[in-house]
């Protein structure tokens, strides 16, 4: 499993959602394990540990007022299934961390358990 770093504006305004929400979530407790994880043909964005569970979070940032979180579709999420079950680690959880940046400042919306586990 490889990480990579993304190219291109798209890929320097999702690697700041990224930190932005790596951040987020260290300042809600959790750990940061694993970031930009390439298994089977997908990629996970990060790994973290939440209390006793490793979660598997998704990181969609917008720049245009949408709400990023809208971006995750089915077929992404079962990308994002097969990637964990490529990845060494026992996931207990998949969430979704959105990230909107405009004039007014920075947003962070953070869906747990998207996959239908218990959010607890």
């Amino acid at each position: 499993m490889a990480s990579r770093e993304p190219t291109g504006r798209r890929g320097t305004v999702g690697l700041k959602g990224e930190e932005v929400a790596a951040r987020f979530l260290r300042e809600r407790g959790c750990e940061i394990l694993r970031r930009n994880v390439r298994a089977d043909g997908g990629e996970i964005d990060l790994i973290v540990r939440d209390g006793s569970r490793n979660i598997v979070v998704e990181v969609k940032t917008s720049t245009d007022g949408s709400d990023p979180i809208e971006a995750v579709d089915e077929r992404k999420m079962d990308l994002l299934a097969r990637t964990a079950g490529a990845v060494d680690i026992a996931i207990g959880r998949f969430d979704l961390v959105g990230v909107s940046f405009d004039r007014e400042g920075v947003v962070v919306r953070w869906l747990k358990g998207v996959d239908g586990t218990d959010p607890m």
